[in-house]
């Protein structure tokens, strides 16, 4: 209960009990005082009446006497009245009575001393007069007794006048009861007069400043304590000048974050309020506010894009670092207005307004809501041109002086998007062009085809025959040179593509790629010129079909662009050799049409030709020098082209590839690499597996030169049945297609060296058929699932009759070596 009262009640009860306790001890303090000063009165009017009746006793023993009784004098003790109760009594030096005011007791000879209740008290009290008068009180509260006594002159006698205070209680009691009353009254004017000063001072200057905390705590700061209130120099007072003080830091806190909220609000982000006044947590609080504005610039700064905050009139307010450096970059002055002409001026001259129209709505500060510009701008900066995509918008805030508002310039530097823009196009209108291109060049050949076979069937004429056949041959070469063109390209560009390494000599095939080419330079009687110089290391360790596809596609290229009767010069050179990886430099150079800088730039990009026209005039799928770098950046080197209009062009590519010398060649080296009559298989059997007859006859037909005994199977199963029942060593090669029923080629093998395994560990026959796929499967994927499954090697459809003949024999050597019938390099 007591800690629900107000401060008011609380002092006020403190008061009252506190006055209770002061007027309980006045009570009892009075009536101790009234009780004594009532007991020293009485004594002290008692002691003169004993001396007048002592007298008047003695008057009459010196009348009477000689007398032999004091009954005479019971009169004279009667006649003494002090009280209703008091007595008066003659005792001798014994404590005899001899005479008493009472006549019923007046018994002579009684023992005062022994009889009365206080005899021992008045035995002390006599044997301490020595005949002197006097008063003492004997007993306690009001059944207290006051004895007045004096000597009756000399006779030894001593008068006592006995007077009880009891008799006296009721003035005594009226008295203490008067001044309790008083007191009362008094506390209770004490306590009025303190409710009243206690009002005056504290609890209203108290509830002033629980007013103005509760006005603060709502938002509200206006000083409501008077000045007499807050210029005291009691602790009130300084307790409402700490709050005024305290108050007044708080509104002026609010102030400034206000202040700075609409600065902020506005555009001014570089605006910072000021702590240096401030101490403890205004301090904290200012700067934080301080530290978050910071955080908020840091992001900005971090944006990518650049940013600027302007007002009404034009002027820049804030600018993150992006846009600092587009100013700097751009050579571009702070100056807001300058700015927005330069960025977006109208563009004309005789308008009044520099600024687009649209752009100046969005200054005009009677539009709330007027429509961003946005506009894609192009600028040439120190690092050449750039593209940026331009919004300037106006961001209002409700919090802004005035209701003012500030805009808002975005610009997002694009310049790479807008590249890739460009160039995605291009690619795409290459890819379109390149589409066409392909398909003139598939249906050019197909029709070529199609016409040359209507025509040998209407013929009986065999050498009008035979030219049809060359043409047909010709296209369907065609055809798949463009198709593989097509084919290495998706591998190269999927990451996909994988060299084959292997050993060969780069003087056979360089021979080989020159045989191949000899044709069609004859054909329009252009020469090709061979330089071989500084060649120490004959044996390359690369891809020698990928070596060979760079150098027929730069030499096709030069027959191609070449005039009539021109020479082709190919140079082939070794530059060195470190730690056994040697560099080997190759030029093609023509005498052709040649091409511009620009043109040449254009020349190893995907789909792109250094000229429209040269597809229309010469052909081509624009493929092949993207594949011809490509597979020279693979083989550790790079190619470049040196040409002008009009006087030919210079291709150079190298190759880095582990090298050695050439070695000698054995006889039966020797006899196993002449040409066609070199491709002699005498008494060695082959397994050719495929499941479409046609393709098994075309094999069969292009190998009965070799002398190879040819046997055939349907599909996988039927070939694994064939190579089981024969037993190991009666077919020594297998040519193994992909894609059959019952059981694929990569089936088939896995389970052909299965059996290998079984026949190696049951009867010691180690000897592995080599097998070679043959199939149209000709992905980098289709490869190594091919060497994965455990073919040897692997051939494209459409058969090249020499790759054929070539990796057959290459498989037959490495048998022969593993035989022993070769020496070990």
């Amino acid at each position: 209960m007591i800690a629900k009262m107000n401060l008011r009640a609380k002092i006020i009860l403190s008061t009252v009990l506190a006055m209770c306790v002061l007027a309980a001890a006045l009570m009892v303090i009075i009536f101790n005082i009234t009780f004594f000063l009532s007991r020293a009165e009485l004594k002290q009017t008692l002691r003169p009446l004993a001396k007048i009746a002592a007298a008047s006793l003695q008057a009459k023993i010196d009348l009477y006497a000689p007398f032999d009784s004091f009954l005479y004098f019971a009169d004279t003790l009667a006649n003494i009245r002090v009280s209703p109760n008091s007595s008066a009594f003659v005792i001798n030096e014994y404590g005899y009575l001899l005479a008493h005011s009472d006549t019923v007791r007046a018994s002579p000879g009684e023992m005062v001393f022994i009889e009365h209740r206080h005899g021992a008290r008045l035995r002390y009290l006599i044997s301490g007069m020595a005949g002197q008068a006097g008063s003492e009180s004997v007993g306690y509260g009001f059944s207290q007794a006051v004895f007045s006594f004096a000597p009756i002159g000399s006779t030894g006698l001593v008068l006592i006048i006995e007077t009880p205070l009891s008799d006296f209680s009721t003035a005594i009691r009226s008295a203490i009861i008067f001044s309790v009353s008083a007191i009362l009254i008094l506390l209770v004017i004490v306590i009025l007069a303190a409710d009243i000063l206690i009002r005056r001072f504290i609890t209203m200057p108290l509830k002033l400043v629980t007013e103005s905390a509760r006005n603060i705590n709502k938002g509200i700061f206006v000083n409501q304590l008077p000045l007499p209130l807050t210029s005291g120099q009691d602790e009130i007072g300084s307790l409402s000048a700490a709050f005024v003080s305290m108050s007044q830091s708080v509104e002026r806190l609010i102030l400034e974050i206000e202040q700075i909220a609409s600065a902020v609000g506005s555009g001014k982000l570089h605006e910072k309020m000021d702590a240096s006044l401030m101490q403890g947590d205004f301090f904290k609080i200012v700067s934080g506010m301080n530290n978050a504005l910071d955080l908020i610039c840091s992001h900005m700064d971090t944006i990518p894009v650049a940013v600027a905050l302007f007002n009404e009139k034009k002027e820049i307010l804030y600018r993150n670092s992006a846009m600092d450096d587009f100013l700097l970059m751009h050579d571009l002055q702070d100056n807001g207005e300058i700015l927005l002409e330069r960025l977006a001026g109208s563009g004309i001259f005789s308008s009044n307004s520099v600024l687009d129209s649209r752009v100046a709505a969005i200054f005009d500060p009677a539009l709330l809501n007027p429509v961003p510009y946005t506009a894609d701008i192009a600028l040439l900066g120190h690092e050449g041109g750039s593209n940026f995509n331009m919004t300037i918008q106006k961001v209002r805030t409700k919090n802004a002086p005035n209701k003012s508002s500030c805009v808002m310039l975005l610009l997002n530097n694009v310049t790479l998007l807008t590249r890739a823009k460009i160039d995605a196009e291009q690619a795409s209108l290459a890819k379109s062009e390149f589409l066409s291109r392909m398909s003139h060049e598939i249906r050019t050949p197909m029709n070529v085809v199609m016409g040359m076979a209507e025509i040998a069937r209407r013929t009986d004429d065999m050498e009008k025959i035979l030219e049809c056949l060359d043409q047909i041959e010709n296209s369907s070469n065609h055809l798949v040179k463009v198709i593989n063109d097509i084919l290495d390209f998706s591998k190269l560009e999927s990451g996909k593509f994988l060299l084959n390494v292997s050993e060969f000599s780069l003087s056979t095939n360089i021979d080989f790629v020159i045989s191949m080419m000899l044709s069609r330079a004859r054909s329009r009687n252009i020469s090709i010129r061979l330089f071989e110089t500084e060649i120490k290391n004959d044996i390359l360790f690369t891809d020698s079909l990928r070596l060979n596809q760079v150098l027929i596609n730069l030499i096709a290229n030069a027959i191609k662009f070449s005039p009539d009767g021109s020479e082709i010069l190919l140079n082939i050179r070794e530059l060195g050799v470190e730690d056994n990886i040697s560099t080997y430099i190759f030029e093609v150079i023509d005498q052709g049409i040649g091409i511009s800088e620009y043109q040449a730039a254009k020349l190893f990009m995907p789909f792109e030709q250094g000229d429209r026209n040269i597809a229309s005039r010469y052909g081509g799928t624009g493929l092949g020098l993207i594949i011809s770098k490509s597979l020279v950046e693979m083989m550790g080197g790079k190619i470049t082209l040196d040409s002008e209009p009009g006087k030919g062009s210079k291709f150079t590519f190298t190759v880095r590839c582990e090298s050695k010398p050439k070695p000698d060649i054995t006889p039966d080296e020797e006899a196993l690499l002449s040409d066609q009559g070199g491709y002699d298989f005498s008494e060695k059997r082959c397994l050719v597996v495929d499941d479409i007859e046609i393709n098994r006859s075309i094999v069969m037909e292009l190998l009965s030169t070799t002398n190879l005994i040819l046997e055939t199977a349907v599909n996988g199963q039927e070939a694994v049945d064939k190579f089981r029942s024969k037993g190991g060593g009666y077919f020594d090669i297998i040519l193994m297609d992909i894609q059959m029923p019952v059981m694929d080629g990569y089936a088939a093998t896995e389970e052909i060296r299965r059996v290998e395994s079984h026949w190696a560990k049951n009867y010691g026959y180690a000897k592995k058929i080599p097998v070679i796929a043959m199939t149209a499967n000709v992905m980098q994927d289709d490869m190594q699932k091919a060497m994965d499954s455990g073919m040897n090697a692997h051939l494209g459809k459409p058969i090249v009759l020499s790759t054929t003949l070539k990796t057959i024999r290459e498989q037959f050597e490495k048998n022969l070596r593993f035989e022993g019938l070769y020496r070990s390099d």
